[in-house]
């Protein structure tokens, strides 16, 4: 058995003022931000872990390196960890982007349509499949009983894991969203996935 604790980054400058930011490198995290990723450092001083894995996401990498310093190691930047680009709604901060986006949710989450997308945007099934690859490759540099943390971004996450984990349904992912430093506990034994917590709670 292998483990996977995949954590949304700590609160960016994009969270406080709503921007819908999706590129490489993004913001950064806030003061707040910054606290929160020094509490996850602390909160993870007793775990054992072999590997930190991060997006080339600023707010991801800052979210991570507390985490490697205190534990020896450096931070694996996958730029396939990245949050799904969502084309003509990138960095929008007014209502009607936001409600855009929520439609294009419940388009992936509930109707199942993965192959929709924003015009210029990514469709939910390269997002699934750009992240579950990179995921796979973590999973793959990990020995039998070792655990990787992997910080990645809401969307893509919620996105992705329920097609990986059969325990959590899309429409759980959906009522559920991931606060910052949120996290998805995840066993992998011989390819298949078990999701054990969803932000503290066990799946249903």
């Amino acid at each position: 058995m292998k483990q996977l604790l995949l954590f949304r980054h700590a609160q960016s400058e994009a969270n406080v003022t709503g921007s819908l930011h999706c590129t490489v490198p993004g913001p950064p995290l806030t003061s707040n931000g910054r606290e929160q990723a020094a509490a996850l450092a602390d909160r993870l001083a007793g775990t054992d872990i072999a590997a930190v894995w991060a997006s080339g996401m600023t707010r991801a990498q800052q979210t991570a390196e507390p985490i490697a310093r205190s534990h020896g190691l450096s931070v694996t930047v996958h730029p396939d960890l990245r949050e799904g680009f969502v084309g003509d709604l990138h960095d929008r901060r007014d209502d009607e982007a936001h409600e855009l986006f929520d439609e294009m949710s419940v388009t992936w989450f509930l109707d199942g349509d993965l192959d929709f997308r924003r015009p210029g945007g990514e469709s939910g099934r390269e997002i699934v499949d750009r992240l579950g690859g990179a995921l796979d490759e973590v999973v793959a540099g990990l020995a039998d009983g070792q655990t990787a943390v992997v910080v990645s971004h809401a969307a893509a996450l919620r996105l992705t894991v329920p097609q990986r984990c059969p325990g959590i349904s899309p429409l759980r992912a959906l009522r559920h969203h991931l606060p910052n430093t949120g996290l998805v506990e995840v066993e992998v034994t011989a390819g298949d996935w078990f999701c054990r917590t969803w932000d503290g709670v066990k799946p249903v």
